[in-house]
């Protein structure tokens, strides 16, 4: 991605995120990183102008949340997801300035996005759409959306993981390894 494409869809992850539509610095540590990110660089103000209408909040079923903004009477739904929950709600992908079947490009971005899985990147995908004013917005809005970018999380395992293992089974401690993301 291009700076500019970099900004975009940081902007949009900034207004589709729970310390934005909240103003609560709780919750969700990919959307701490992203508000923080944002923060430290000084680009928050990229949000400024638009108005959150509603929002729709993430559950572990649809694995993405949504925001609906406005700006200048230009209303939009704003998603951010997992990869396969969201993937499969986009119809579109924005690609040098141009959007495009995202049928025709799905098998480069399907092989991009499980390169960087396999390298341990948690990894959300962005995509919005213009909507209808209306009284109440549902999940049923989250379709027909344009991919606009990815964001990629390193979350690389501790170094005290390896040598902290055999002091935990001294102590007779099972260990599990509960994830939702990739293998």
């Amino acid at each position: 991605f291009n700076k500019n494409k970099n900004q975009e869809i940081l902007k949009y992850s900034l207004l589709c995120n729970i310390f934005t539509i909240s103003k609560n610095i709780t919750g969700n540590p990919l959307d701490e990183a992203i508000y923080y990110f944002a923060k430290k660089n000084h680009l928050t103000k990229l949000t400024s102008g638009y108005k959150i209408i509603d929002s729709l909040s993430f559950d572990f079923i649809r694995r993405r949340m949504s925001v609906i903004v406005e700006k200048k009477s230009q209303r939009l739904l704003i998603c951010k997801g997992a990869v396969e929950e969201t993937l499969k709600i986009c119809r579109q992908v924005r690609l040098d300035n141009k959007v495009l079947s995202l049928e025709k490009h799905l098998p480069k971005i399907e092989q991009d996005l499980a390169g960087l899985q396999e390298k341990g990147f948690k990894v959300l995908l962005v995509g919005l759409k213009e909507i209808e004013t209306k009284n109440k917005y549902d999940p049923k809005d989250e379709n027909n959306l344009t991919l606009i970018g990815y964001l990629v999380f390193s979350d690389p395992i501790k170094r005290t993981a390896k040598s902290s293992l055999p002091l935990l089974q001294d102590l007779g401690v099972d260990i599990k390894i509960l994830t939702g993301d990739t293998e």
